[in-house]
């Protein structure tokens, strides 16, 4: 898959298709461009402007724009880490799951976690943590400030 913008490393659905061809991964993206008609930005721009994005790698690139087809979430003046696929147990599509996307809220400087539908990015839930999330671009790691 040749990017061509700042971003981290992709997920996929490690339990179905590890060592097989798969057309969706999902990643994010830094600096990312707001679309004004469809992404207002609520004047985020440079790095305080991140997506969390779903790519289908299987369709290709975007006419238009000439980047991989895709899917966005983005919240203003959120920092995003790798999000994580879960897949629905007993699930039928490669994207039948749900996406954890864990993020520092620059706004309130504290960590948010939302929990997004794999097929279409709705957000199912949101989950303010009590605790600043620090922005780690690679790993899985929170910090216990009770501890």
């Amino acid at each position: 898959m040749f990017l061509t913008f700042s971003s981290g490393f992709f997920y996929f659905s490690y339990a179905g298709y590890k060592g097989k061809q798969y057309c969706h991964a999902y990643g994010y993206e830094f600096r990312h461009e707001v679309n004004m008609k469809h992404q207002p930005s609520d004047g985020a721009t440079g790095m305080a402007s991140m997506a969390m994005i779903k790519y289908h790698v299987c369709q290709g690139l975007d006419k238009e724009t000439g980047k991989r087809t895709n899917q966005k979430f983005v919240r203003p003046y959120h920092y995003f880490s790798e999000p994580w696929f879960v897949p629905r147990p007993n699930g039928t599509k490669e994207d039948d799951g749900v996406v954890l996307t864990l993020a520092l809220d620059g706004g309130v400087g504290k960590g948010v976690l939302y929990v997004l539908n794999a097929s279409d990015l709705d957000v199912m839930a949101t989950m303010p943590l009590p605790v600043l999330v620090n922005l780690k671009t690679h790993g899985r790691f929170v910090w216990d400030a009770m501890s």
